[in-house]
């Protein structure tokens, strides 16, 4: 289904009748795959992506205006290039915009001899918003000339700010096989030019972002910033942090784990590396990276403890494997330990969450079996044949004793069990009822043997135990 939802001025309107309406698109259900839903997509749609791992290569070169979100977070909606190519490319001349929102793009990979301009994300002359995001283990390679970005290459125009906020970039590479060849960013790569500043990086984290070359300058490995950039309480691990092309880039309330080349003017920055309590070797798919432990599960990895080191912790992901892990109802892939960590219910190793049910279990509630309470299940207190008292605890419950028929001299009363004993009566049973079949008959003077009249084998029967009682 498309739901039509855009709101137009009545001067457009005026102007001309070949107007569009944008639209919400729903993917798989109304395309199968993100490039299909991409490509149907006219100027101001927004394109919802549901959870799962989509394994395909996405590109748009329009000058269009769009947004994609991934509906289950970055966590559980991934678009997986499988070594392909670039896992995302959009842009391209006039003017457009793109807004990516609870994504995962990885495993690109570009190898050439020539220019790389990002493996994981290309974004090029396009206002950009990337929010909440993982750009994660995409490859660049080059042999003969240079690498900008493997994670994330953007080239911006415009006074109107872009922004990166909440995105982590883990574990992204690049290599270069010749001398004279060079990797810029290889987290990311923003080049820029306006007025004013116009890319902003905000609570961001770099991690394991590494270069790689045969004699090849391999500088800025984690992040380059050209052209007045902002970046704002974000963490850069690894050496050679940031590289800023442009005197004037603002730096504020950021983790420098490393050298800074160029002028950042700023406060509260931190420019050194060492761990706090909080931060540890962090195992994700057999590779090492040291970061918060929040970070670490956020990413799915396995945290191997406060002050550990990757130098000195080994990496095997068949040690901790990943599988499904339910909280609060809803299911997430981790390892076993970080289900732990965060008090969820681990349901096996390797399995899926959509192998695995995570409803929360119906809840109890006391169920009285007469004047005996106990918390079950409403199916459960209903096969007892008890009464269900909802949303209430055997303290708050008010459970009585179970009456049932009983036959006192041939009258029948509904009584406890108890009660009928007391009175010496015949009791029918509990839940049984005078009012529905519980009959009690008047005794028969004279009826001996109890077969309903009164007879010589009545007589017969007396005469047989004449004498002393025993």
């Amino acid at each position: 289904m498309r739901i039509k939802s855009t709101l137009f001025s009545c001067i457009s309107l005026l102007a001309s009748t070949n107007y569009l309406l944008a639209t919400d698109i729903f993917v798989p259900t109304d395309y199968p795959s993100i490039q299909q839903a991409l490509d149907a997509a006219v100027d101001g749609d927004h394109i919802y992506v549901q959870p799962g791992v989509y394994y395909e290569t996405v590109g748009r070169h329009a000058p269009i205006s769009v947004s994609i979100t991934g509906l289950g977070g970055a966590e559980q909606t991934v678009i997986d290039a499988s070594g392909s190519g670039k896992v995302f490319e959009f842009g391209g001349e006039g003017v457009g915009s793109i807004s990516l929102k609870g994504l995962s793009f990885v495993n690109g990979y570009v190898s050439t001899d020539d220019i790389v301009y990002g493996a994981g994300v290309e974004i090029y002359d396009a206002h950009t918003i990337i929010d909440e995001c993982i750009i994660m283990k995409n490859h660049a390679q080059t042999s003969y000339s240079h690498i900008y970005g493997s994670g994330l290459y953007l080239f911006y125009i415009g006074t109107e700010p872009s922004r990166i906020s909440r995105t982590k970039f883990i574990g992204n590479y690049g290599k270069v096989s010749n001398g004279n060849g060079f990797a810029m960013g290889v987290g990311a790569y923003v080049n820029s030019s306006g007025s004013a500043t116009n890319i902003i990086f905000e609570s961001c984290i770099f991690a394991g972002n590494t270069a790689d070359g045969d004699n090849a300058i391999t500088a800025d490995s984690i992040l380059r910033l050209s052209n007045r950039c902002d970046i704002r309480s974000s963490k850069l691990d690894h050496s050679q942090s940031v590289s800023c092309a442009t005197v004037g880039t603002h730096g504020s309330n950021n983790i420098f784990c490393g050298d800074v080349y160029g002028a950042i003017a700023g406060t509260g920055n931190i420019y050194e590396c060492n761990l706090t309590t909080d931060d540890g070797a962090c195992c994700i798919e057999g590779e090492c990276y040291e970061m918060h432990q929040d970070q670490c599960i956020t990413l799915m990895g396995v945290f191997n403890g406060q002050y550990t080191t990757c130098s000195n912790t080994t990496c095997n992901p068949l040690d901790d494997p990943s599988g499904a892990c339910c909280i609060s109802g809803m299911c997430a892939e981790m390892s076993e330990s970080n289900c732990a960590a965060i008090s969820g219910t681990w349901a096996g190793d390797y399995l899926l969450c959509s192998q695995v049910n995570c409803e929360p279990p119906p809840p109890t509630a006391a169920c009285c079996l007469g004047s005996t309470c106990a918390m079950v299940q409403e199916e459960t207190c209903g096969e007892m044949g008890g009464i269900w008292w909802a949303g209430s605890n055997c303290k708050k419950a008010k459970c009585v004793p179970w009456t049932g028929g009983c036959c006192i001299d041939g009258s029948c009363l509904d009584v406890t069990l108890d009660e009928c004993f007391s009175a010496s009566g015949s009791y029918a049973g509990d839940l049984t009822s005078c009012k529905n079949g519980v009959e009690c008959n008047d005794s028969c003077l004279g009826d001996i043997n109890n077969d309903g009249v009164v007879n010589v084998s009545d007589l017969l029967t007396m005469i047989s135990v004449w004498g002393a009682c025993p």
